[in-house]
Parts: structure tokens; C-alpha cells; sequence
């Protein structure tokens, strides 16, 4: 079976589970590498019968074409303000910021302030390896601003999540935040995109 086919398999004999699902803290738009616009967002997990949704639109300052500038992260604070006051549907304004090679977030403290959910994600070890890889993972969760910390378990992580998974799990626990998992160390690879926008 196609890793594709055993997923969208696992939906289907989930759903049950899937009905608890309130909202999701983990969403792309267009204003980064998203498909879909914030409003089509909106309408899909209003569909979903969702309560919530987080649009958590990448960082990756200089990194990726993908990446959002700082002027743009408050313009789209904007329109997701708007676009869930016309809906009546509770739109967070969260980030997926990125981490420097020096352990510091690519946007600054000061505007991560001002979004209501902070996912902190590596992205590059820097040439640095697994070591490399572990420190920017313990700065990341050490960092106040971060509220949760994004797939440990992809390439750049999963070598670290094989060696140390019970080490990874009691530093997010023991700092109180939030450790999110993937279901592949592939996960780029295998990533299904759908046109409203979400993935598994």
C-alpha cells in the first residue's frame, strides 16, 4: 500500500476520532507557501465544523522565496481580523517563525509579542549536523516567545527524535509548551495537499 493510500485509509477509519477535532493550530495561506487564501480557509474549517483555526504562515526570512516579511505578517493580521469578524469564526494569528544559526528567531521578540500563537520551528542545521540540530531544538523550546514547537520528526529532526525521543518529549513537557508530531520522518515528501488548503 501506497504510504498516500495508508493515510487517507487512517481518515477514513478515524472518523469518529476526527469529529472531536475542534481546530487546528497549524495552517498555511497564500500569504506564504499556503495554497489558499485566508477566507477559503475560513469556509473549510467553518465546513469542517470546526471552532478555530491558526493561520501559521512561515517566517523563513532570506531563506525561501516562501517566507513572510515582517510588514506582511501585520498586514495579514489585518485581513485575518477582518475576515473572521465578517464570518464569525475565531481566526488566531499565529507564525511558524524559523531559528537563526545563532539560536535566535528570525522575527524579532517584539513582533512575535503580538501574534497569538507562536510555532517555532528548525528548518537548517546550519551545516552543522545533529549537533547542530539539538542545540537550536533546546533554544527553541528554551525561547518564551515559542508556544509550540513544529515537526521534530522531519529530515532536518529525525535522527535526533530517533536517539533522544525521551529527552525531546520531557524538555517540551517539563517547559510546559506544546510538542506537535508527524506521522513520517518524510514528511515533505508524503505531505498531502488539499485544495482547502489543510495537510496531513
Amino acid at each position: 500500500m501506497k504510504v498516500e493510500e495508508g493515510i487517507l485509509k487512517f481518515i477514513e477509519e478515524s472518523s469518529e476520532i476526527l469529529k472531536g477535532i475542534k481546530g487546528d493550530f497549524h495552517v498555511h495561506s497564500n500569504w506564504s507557501d499556503g495554497v489558499n487564501s485566508i477566507e477559503e480557509l475560513i469556509m473549510e474549517a467553518k465546513n469542517l465544523k470546526y471552532e478555530y483555526i491558526t493561520i501559521t504562515d512561515h517566517t523563513l526570512i532570506g531563506k525561501s522565496e516562501f517566507g513572510m516579511k515582517v510588514e506582511d505578517f501585520f498586514k495579514r493580521n489585518e485581513e485575518t481580523e477582518k475576515l473572521s469578524e465578517k464570518h464569525g469564526f475565531k481566526v488566531l494569528k499565529g507564525i511558524e517563525v524559523d531559528i537563526n544559526s545563532d539560536g535566535s528567531p528570525d522575527y524579532p521578540e517584539e513582533v512575535l509579542s503580538k501574534a497569538d500563537f507562536v510555532l517555532g520551528a528548525i528548518h537548517f542545521d546550519y551545516e552543522g549536523g545533529a549537533k547542530k540540530r539539538w542545540e537550536l531544538f533546546k533554544k527553541l523550546v528554551e525561547n518564551p516567545s515559542v508556544h509550540a514547537t513544529a515537526h521534530p520528526v522531519e529530515n532536518i529532526g529525525f535522527e535526533n527524535w530517533r536517539r533522544r525521543g525521551e529527552e525531546i518529549a520531557y524538555i517540551v513537557e517539563k517547559s510546559g509548551k506544546i510538542l506537535e508530531l508527524n506521522l513520517t520522518p518524510h514528511r515533505q515528501r508524503y505531505t498531502l495537499h488539499f485544495r482547502n488548503g489543510f495537510s496531513l
